[in-house]
């Protein structure tokens, strides 16, 4: 996701493909969140982190993407990196594939094997979404570099 926001500025991270109101920024930003709240809090069990704690969410429910506009891109790729690199870090530590989630849903803990390919697939459904945002603003896709 990161490789298809490289080199964009601030203003072109806010285009929208009509009439849609997603945003590359605004898709980098949710899954910074997405990927915050999956491993940190719902497999971990920790506290909701900033920004995200003290986020207006009961006021706008997609806080995560609206907010993005007014962030300097710098920020956006950070917090998605950090919760990245948050995220490898509860991964590691786990014992197992199987271990389950300390949060739960109606009853319902989940794997963090399950957790993994829930975010493969949030990823890669987003990642979809930027190639067509990108594609509108340069003509570039942003394909994955090997480094």
């Amino acid at each position: 996701m990161l490789d298809k926001a490289g080199g964009l500025t601030g203003g072109q991270l806010g285009t929208r493909l009509e009439p849609s109101t997603l945003t590359l920024g605004g898709l980098i930003h949710h899954l910074a969140v997405v990927e915050d709240w999956w491993f940190n809090e719902a497999f971990a069990g920790n506290d909701p982190t900033e920004p995200w704690a003290s986020a207006p969410w009961e006021e706008d429910p997609d806080w995560d993407f609206t907010v993005s506009s007014d962030l300097d891109p710098k920020l956006i790729m950070t917090r998605y990196e950090d919760a990245i690199s948050l995220s490898r870090s509860i991964e590691a530590a786990a014992d197992s594939l199987d271990v389950l989630s300390v949060k739960d849903r109606k009853g319902e803990h989940w794997s963090l094997r399950w957790i993994l390919i829930h975010m493969i697939e949030e990823t890669a459904r987003h990642a979809g979404h930027a190639d067509l945002i990108r594609e509108s603003i340069d003509g570039e896709v942003g394909d994955f570099r090997a480094e």
